[in-house]
C-alpha cells in the first residue's frame, strides 16, 4: 500500500510543479461581456472592483495550447483576442487599449509616480 500511494505522489507531482502563470488584463474601455472560444484551455474572468470600473479580467490557463476571446465593450464594440498557452508564459496579441500583466511576476521596470519599484531586500542571514 505503501509503494502504491509513493507512486501516486510521483504521478501527480508534475502537475502542480509546472503550473501555468495566470495573467490580470486591464482594459481602457469598461467591459460588458467576455467570451472564450475554446473553453478547455483557458477561463476568463470579468473582475468587478471597489469602484466598480469593470475594466479587469483574469485570465487562467488550464492546458498548453492556442485560443482566444472576445472582449466586448457596453457600445458593443467587441476586440477579440487570440492567445498562445505555454507552460512558462502565455503568449497575447496585442490590442490597442488592452494591457496584459502576470499575476506572479510584476513587469519589468515598472514605475509607479515616476519612481521604479526597487527590488526586495536580500536576506543576510541570521534571526
Amino acid at each position: 500500500m505503501k509503494k502504491v500511494f509513493i507512486l501516486f505522489i510521483f504521478l501527480l507531482i508534475p502537475k502542480y510543479a509546472f503550473a501555468f502563470q495566470d495573467y490580470l488584463i486591464f482594459s481602457e474601455f469598461p467591459v460588458k461581456s467576455v467570451v472564450i472560444k475554446d473553453g478547455k484551455y483557458a477561463e476568463i474572468l470579468p473582475l468587478q472592483t471597489i469602484d466598480n470600473t469593470k475594466q479587469t479580467i483574469i485570465f487562467r490557463s488550464l492546458k498548453e495550447g492556442k485560443t482566444s476571446f472576445v472582449i466586448k465593450n457596453f457600445n458593443d464594440e467587441a476586440v477579440t483576442i487570440n492567445a498562445d498557452i505555454k507552460s512558462d508564459t502565455t503568449d497575447f496579441s496585442k490590442q490597442r487599449g488592452i494591457e496584459y500583466f502576470p499575476c506572479d511576476f510584476p513587469p519589468e521596470g515598472l514605475i509607479i509616480d515616476g519612481n521604479e519599484i526597487p527590488n526586495p531586500p536580500q536576506s543576510m542571514g541570521g534571526i
